[in-house]
């Protein structure tokens, strides 16, 4: 008797949802089936039952539709298809918070509560996306003179941080990035522009990327504490996701935050 799960983030993942239910369950099958030649099990095994978390899993009827699929190509018995917080949570015993910080953001509570989780188009604050979005408007700010007695850096400031993004997306001119924003956007793709803003500030301890981090941190911070209520204090915090490399960027804004709302209360 065999058992499956499956655990998919935005970008550090085997599997990847993409552009329609069937691409996806074909990705799912093809990687299942990959995990069957590993464990030395004949191609046509059908497990007893199948787990998958998924970045994207929160909406039951898009669930349903995967879970459908995925048992009408025989792979297994019983299919369930949930949230990728749903895996984390189980590893801590149901206990505590689960706060994912990867291409996007989420936060979820055992008890089901939740902040976050929406995507980039509505939020996903404090994920790598996020992050590399905020980069952006700050440059594009700076060149139009937008609100350039509001934003935090000059020109001159903000010239490492636009020589990293134009290096990442190899365009020599500022506005190209256009196209990697609407023409060929990919979400994985624009938001791995942030691994090389944080070793810029790794490296060079320069005070924009710090800025941008420290702003990440804040907003990781306040999941948190939007699902405060629902929680044991002295909680114990799971953290998922390739953005907590860079725990020493965010931990200081973080930390702030949770001291500044802990000592109102």
């Amino acid at each position: 008797m065999y058992y499956g799960g499956v655990e998919g983030g935005g970008t550090k993942t085997s599997i990847s949802i993409y552009n329609s239910e069937e691409e996806a369950v074909s990705r799912l099958v093809a990687v299942i089936k990959e995990c069957y030649a590993k464990a030395g099990l004949p191609d046509d095994t059908t497990l007893e039952s199948l787990g998958l978390c998924l970045s994207g899993g929160e909406n039951e009827k898009t669930n349903n539709v995967i879970k459908e699929m995925i048992k009408s190509h025989g792979v297994a018995k019983s299919v369930i298809v949930k949230s990728d917080t749903i895996g984390p949570l189980a590893t801590i015993g149901n206990e505590g918070v689960v706060l994912i910080a990867g291409t996007g953001s989420n936060c979820l509570t055992a008890s089901g509560a939740r902040c976050g989780g929406w995507g980039s188009f509505i939020g996903d604050e404090g994920g790598a996306h996020w992050i590399a979005q905020l980069a952006t408007r700050w440059i594009f700010h700076s060149e139009d003179n937008f609100r350039h007695k509001i934003e935090p850096f000059s020109k001159e400031e903000l010239r490492p941080l636009k020589e990293v993004i134009m290096n990442y997306f190899k365009i020599d001119e500022l506005s190209d990035i256009l196209t990697y924003c609407y023409d060929t956007y990919s979400k994985s793709h624009y938001a791995g522009v942030t691994k090389r803003i944080a070793e810029l500030a790794q490296d060079t301890s320069d005070p924009v990327t710090k800025k941008l981090f420290s702003e990440a941190g804040s907003s990781l911070a306040y999941h948190v504490l939007a699902v405060e209520d629902h929680v044991e204090k002295n909680l114990n915090i799971l953290c998922i996701g390739s953005l907590w490399l860079s725990w020493d960027l965010l931990k200081r804004r973080i930390r702030w935050n949770f001291f500044k709302a802990f000592k109102e209360h």
